[in-house]
């Protein structure tokens, strides 16, 4: 069983390197069945604090708005545009939370019941050039009480703040 999922990890991992460049940038949401329930285009990103400690924050809503996708990384972890990084189940670095507004239940990579914290990857986040396309993939986002989840990966467009 880990053993597959690490293999799906490195997977997801490659897939993302792949996405990153290119021009049709979406990502594609998959429920539980394997069938697609929605996609993400654009998204809102952040960076802030002072050089040697900064956080990045993206939120996304859904082409349909079935979904909204908040990820963040904060600082000493988020060292950058020019890294990638795994996503642990249990981690508190990066976090990613998908969130559906039908019944406002919220899909992460939430502690997997019966492993360490930090141990198990299940998905990435990389950038591409100057941080204007973020790749990102999780699989599965579950539920807290991991009875359901959602699959995701794919390449967003960030639109950040222009500076004063």
């Amino acid at each position: 069983m880990i053993r597959r999922l690490v293999l799906i990890v490195i997977a997801i991992g490659i897939g993302l390197a792949l996405l990153a460049p290119t021009a049709n940038a979406r990502v594609t949401i998959l429920g539980d069945n394997g069938q697609k329930v929605d996609t993400i285009a654009k998204g809102k990103c952040r960076v802030s604090g002072k050089k040697g400690s900064k956080d990045f924050f993206l939120t996304a809503k859904s082409k349909a708005g079935k979904f909204a996708l908040t990820a963040f990384i904060d600082s000493p972890v988020f060292t950058g545009f020019h890294d990638d990084y795994t996503i642990f189940y249990g981690g508190s670095d990066p976090q990613v939370f998908l969130h559906r507004n039908s019944d406002d239940e919220v899909f992460s990579n939430f502690k997997i019941p019966g492993t360490p914290a930090g141990a198990v990857g299940g998905g990435a986040i990389k950038f591409g050039k100057g941080g204007r396309k973020v790749g990102i993939g999780l699989s599965p986002a579950s539920s807290k009480s991991f009875t359901e989840g959602y699959s995701f990966a794919g390449v967003i467009r960030c639109k950040y703040r222009k500076r004063k």
